[in-house]
């Protein structure tokens, strides 16, 4: 199985910052601020048969790739199949 790509890189020695679409630096754990401060950065985006958002806590800039659905039409392949 091959990974999802991702624009975020996680670091605890830079300081956050939010170059969506290009790039995001983001702190490697969350923290409390982020269970009611995360906002969603663009629109959905598709790769490897699943549809996926990043969302970012405003307050700290700790940046997740959240899961939105499954593409309909990789749903109907084989898992391996979605991921090559």
């Amino acid at each position: 199985m091959r990974e999802i790509p991702t624009i975020v890189e996680y670091s605890a020695t830079k300081r956050p910052m939010n170059q969506y679409p290009k790039r995001i630096i983001s702190p490697p754990r969350p923290k409390t601020c982020c269970v009611s401060g995360m906002v969603p950065l663009g629109k959905p985006r598709r790769e490897a048969g699943w549809f996926y958002i990043y969302k970012r806590c405003r307050t700290c800039g700790f940046t997740v790739r959240s899961i939105v659905r499954r593409d309909p039409a990789a749903a109907k392949m084989p898992a391996r199949a979605a991921f090559n």
